[in-house]
């Protein structure tokens, strides 16, 4: 017999990857522990996106957005839908694969945390990741974690008019910051999981790292600079340094237009879409 859990839905946003929606369904029905239902919404894509409920019928929900709302409103979209219907959301970006024991590692990892914990979510442990207890962790990206889906009635939703990157931070803070506590399982892996559109720089031997083209840093360093100066103050000098710093280094017009820009709008809480850098945008979620 099969090893579905009823508790369990996947949730993924996803914009113009098919392939790569495909290997993650193929990936979460190979788990150890299987999710009941996956729950794809589709960002506007273009490609063949739509088709896979038809290669996966009984495992998929389907649902399309008319037009693309970046990937943090598409994850407002898709938790508003899916914590009402399911009591754990394995959350997944489209182009993330996981060892075939992941989510056993997260679903009892949780309840056994919970024994002792007001525990809110728990992740997959990152690469490179060397200790062998869960360990307490206050925010993260969205992919690989698994979250019980009362923290929604407490916390809120995911912030849509973030666009696109820092939704996933934000709204773990502001869990955490409402006493739910977050573990990472090292027990629990990804397969693969893209370091996506960034390059780095080394300067005086500490790593910096970035997006690469200004539609992506725009939305980063705006988003990034909200949250730190309204709910991390005292990191904030951290980011302060990061973008005097790219600003020095970078060499690009438009590079370092994007960084200001960014820090300003942050600062000031202009959020939502930016239509200059939605017109200069690449393929993205």
């Amino acid at each position: 017999m099969e090893n579905y859990s009823s508790n369990i839905i996947a949730v993924s946003v996803s914009y113009n990857n098919f392939d790569g929606l495909k290997f993650l369904c193929e990936n979460l029905l190979s788990q150890s522990l299987k999710p009941k239902k996956f729950l794809v919404v589709d960002n506007a894509s273009e490609d063949n996106t739509p088709k896979i409920k038809e290669l996966f019928p009984e495992f998929v929900i389907y649902k399309r957005l008319s037009k693309n709302l970046g990937a943090d409103g598409g994850y407002y979209y898709a938790l508003s839908y899916a914590y009402r219907i399911s009591d754990f959301l394995f959350i997944t970006d489209d182009d993330t694969l996981y060892q075939s024991d992941a989510l056993y590692e997260l679903f009892y990892g949780f309840l056994e945390l919970e024994k002792n914990f007001c525990v809110g979510a728990v992740r997959c442990a990152w690469e490179g990741f060397k200790e062998d207890k869960p360990k307490e962790i206050f925010s993260s990206v969205w992919t690989g974690v698994l979250m019980k889906s009362s923290v929604i009635k407490v916390v809120g939703l995911p912030r849509k008019d973030f666009f696109i990157y820092g939704g996933d931070d934000e709204f773990f803070t502001r869990m955490t910051k409402k006493g739910f506590k977050f573990f990472l399982i090292p027990s629990a892996k990804y397969l693969s999981r893209p370091s996506g559109h960034k390059i780095s720089y080394s300067i005086f031997g500490r790593k910096i790292t970035f997006y690469s083209d200004v539609f992506r840093l725009y939305y980063s360093i705006r988003n990034e600079t909200f949250i730190y100066s309204r709910m991390k103050n005292k990191d904030f000098p951290k980011i302060l340094r990061r973008i005097i710093i790219l600003s020095l280094i970078l060499r690009d017009k438009g590079k370092i237009k994007a960084i200001l820009e960014g820090f300003i709008h942050g600062i000031l809480g202009i959020l939502g879409e930016n239509k200059e850098y939605i017109a200069r945008r690449l393929n993205y979620v």
